[in-house]
């Protein structure tokens, strides 16, 4: 099944085939005690300055982690009178994810906050936030900072776990006692020469860039370390110039790690400014670069487009002490993640620059007018692996829907992909990445590509990747006399169905009025002829032929109600005028959909929704359907919201 389809995943299984040997040796010498005794080596106990993390936390996730309700990887923990690592043993589902984000200590922004809105005038006592995480710091340092434990220390793990702990000092070593010190220090160098000498076995992706800033952080906060400053400096150049596209987007092209690195980058910057050092120019170019991308692909009302991994709401709300602030669209899908909003992000970059209009290199469009925006995504694995050449294979979640959009009027969500199955149960995770959970095209139900599950020991080595992704997606945009034009084609159905999809949708002056149609079209290639060769003799045998749906996936929010005629769909957005969905030659229906947008409540299954569907039969000559959104007054009677029904050709 994977043979010509994806080549990545053939090369990564070989490479592991190979490193097999080599990484159990590695384990033997990492657990040996000699290698222990060259971490230790001489150090000092010195602070230079004490950085900050620049994104708060909510408290209110450190008061449900102080009940003991924790929320890790989207495992859910409860903890009574323990720590959180006595339950890794008995984690079953997502368990990795779960066990590296504990041991990461990304979930110190959420004390951090709590000990701010709390009393921290001098000498006041240490507030609960505090001792709590001192407590659990300790027993960290007790368990597993004498022993390299394979996924305490795994380099991915460490690095996040240097830059937590080296950005929170205040919250863990204010007011603390001199041995606690010395040993959280001492630990901090040990883990930043396991990260040095560990560095060939980090994961090829977002991890690398963490693990550089990890190291400029222990040469600028506790090394004092010049040389080591400008090694690792060095080493993120390197993996920014490798894992950043020219458009700012990331060979993943998933907006979440494009917001988390961002994040990442401005910390650094935030530091350098605090210790008064200079900004290198790869660090300012690269943020200048990655800033428009992470507007388009925000959203009028602050959250991520639903795009490969991008979520509208994710858990907890930034506060400002025991305020909360109006920013929302939290890029955190889980507890060990900082629950920065892209405006933070961007805010924290200094960087001024206007969104883009589109990313041809990471696979996304944007059409923004009078408050109505939409946006359209073209990304294909096999897209990003020519457009990078030197690694296609991430640990992400990629999704199957080239072609797919969503639409905002205002900070009103109409049209929306369902969304990432961060924190639902393993069942979801395929379902919500295949193309029928997308608003785009699909052929008999199915999905353009199959999916490596989560749970597939395969991931280990491959990440839950694409087994047939598209091979071939073009993304255009146009303007003219004040028509905006946004088209995509891609060959997901070629190999499958034997044609071509193209979408063109186009977005008048006013944003008003949006109008569209979907094609598909004979592919030319041999494989392609037989898929329609094969259709032939099945309709000509009296067979019925396959549909074709186009699904238009609702956000909850939006009440809907079909027009006597069944012809015509109205929208009512909570606020704002309402909208009219209306489509010729093809059956239009109200059906049943999901959404999995928000996951702060953690659900173990999305919530319902609605969506429009669109259905045709199949030709040998395919298909070309016209569909029209337009934007009404609600206090004018329903009838006046038609306007004017798509035209034929």
């Amino acid at each position: 099944m994977l043979g010509g389809s994806q080549p990545a995943i053939r090369r990564a299984l070989w490479q592991e085939f190979w490193d097999m040997p080599v990484r159990s040796v590695s384990r033997l010498w990492q657990g040996s005690g000699f290698y222990r005794w060259r971490l230790k080596g001489t150090h000092s106990d010195l602070i230079e300055f004490i950085p900050s993390w620049p994104f708060p936390g909510d408290p209110d996730i450190a008061d449900e982690m102080f009940t003991g309700n924790w929320m890790i990887g989207g495992q859910r923990l409860t903890l009574r009178g323990t720590t959180p690592w006595q339950h890794i043993d008995s984690i079953s589902r997502n368990a990795d994810a779960a066990r590296m984000g504990l041991h990461s200590f990304g979930w110190l922004p959420h004390f951090a906050a709590a000990h701010d809105a709390g009393d921290t005038a001098p000498g006041a006592p240490p507030t609960a936030a505090m001792r709590y995480t001192r407590g659990l710091t300790e027993n960290w340092l007790t368990e597993f900072g004498e022993t390299v434990d394979q996924t305490a220390w795994a380099p991915a793990v460490t690095a996040r776990r240097l830059v937590s702990w080296l950005t929170h000092l205040r919250l863990l070593i204010h007011q603390s006692e001199p041995v606690y010190r010395s040993r959280l220090l001492s630990s901090c160098w040990q883990q930043a020469r396991h990260l040095q000498k560990q560095w060939s076995w980090l994961p090829d992706g977002a991890d690398r860039i963490t693990g550089a800033i990890a190291l400029i952080l222990v040469g600028l906060v506790i090394a004092k370390n010049p040389k080591q400053v400008e090694r690792a400096m060095t080493l993120l150049e390197k993996e920014l110039e490798r894992q950043i596209l020219a458009d700012g987007g990331h060979v993943s092209g998933c907006p979440q790690q494009i917001s988390l690195i961002l994040a990442d980058l401005a910390c650094l910057y935030q530091v350098l400014i605090a210790a008064d050092l200079p900004r290198p120019e790869f660090l300012m170019h690269t943020m200048d670069r990655m800033v428009p991308l992470l507007r388009l692909l925000t959203m009028p009302d602050g959250g991520l487009a639903q795009m490969n991994g991008g979520i509208e709401q994710g858990i907890g709300l930034p506060k400002d002490g025991a305020k909360p602030t109006r920013m929302k669209g939290s890029t955190a899908t889980s507890m060990e993640h900082s629950c920065a909003t892209p405006a933070a992000i961007i805010k924290a970059t200094a960087v001024t620059a206007r969104g883009l209009n589109a990313a041809p290199h990471t696979g996304y469009l944007r059409v923004e007018k009078n408050r109505t925006k939409l946006v359209m995504e073209g990304l294909s694995p096999r897209m990003m692996a020519a457009t990078d050449q030197r690694s296609s294979l991430y640990r992400t979640l990629p999704h199957s829907a080239p072609g797919s959009f969503e639409l905002s009027a205002g900070r009103n969500r109409l049209i929306v992909n369902i969304g990432p199955p961060d924190g639902l149960d393993t069942i979801w995770h395929n379902a919500l990445r295949s193309t029928p959970a997308h608003s785009t095209l699909i052929i008999n139900g199915s999905s353009i590509s199959d999916m490596i599950a989560p749970d597939d020991p395969m991931t280990d080595v491959t990440g839950p990747a694409q087994l047939t992704p598209p091979t071939d997606v073009k993304l255009n945009r146009l303007e003219q006399d004040g028509i905006t034009m946004l088209s995509v084609q891609h060959d997901g159905w070629a190999n499958s169905h034997g044609f071509l999809h193209e979408r063109d949708i186009y977005m008048d002056s006013d944003g008003g009025d949006i109008r569209a149609e979907d094609r598909l079209i004979p592919a030319d290639s041999k494989t392609a002829q037989k898929c329609r060769d094969a259709l032939d003799r099945a309709l000509s045998a009296g067979e019925p032929a396959p549909t074709v749906d186009i699904l238009f996936h609702l956000h909850p929010t939006v009440a809907t109600s079909m027009t006597g005629s069944g012809g015509m769909v109205l929208l009512n957005p909570p606020s704002g005028p309402g909208w009219s969905f209306e489509a010729r030659h093809a059956t239009l229906t109200l059906d049943e959909s999901a959404y999995a947008g928000a996951v702060r409540a953690f659900p173990e299954k999305p919530r319902a929704g609605k969506m429009i569907r669109l259905t045709v039969p199949l030709t040998l000559d395919g298909i070309a359907l016209r569909w029209r959104l337009g934007r009404f007054d609600k206090s004018k009677p329903a009838s006046d919201a038609a306007g004017e029904a798509p035209k034929d050709k």
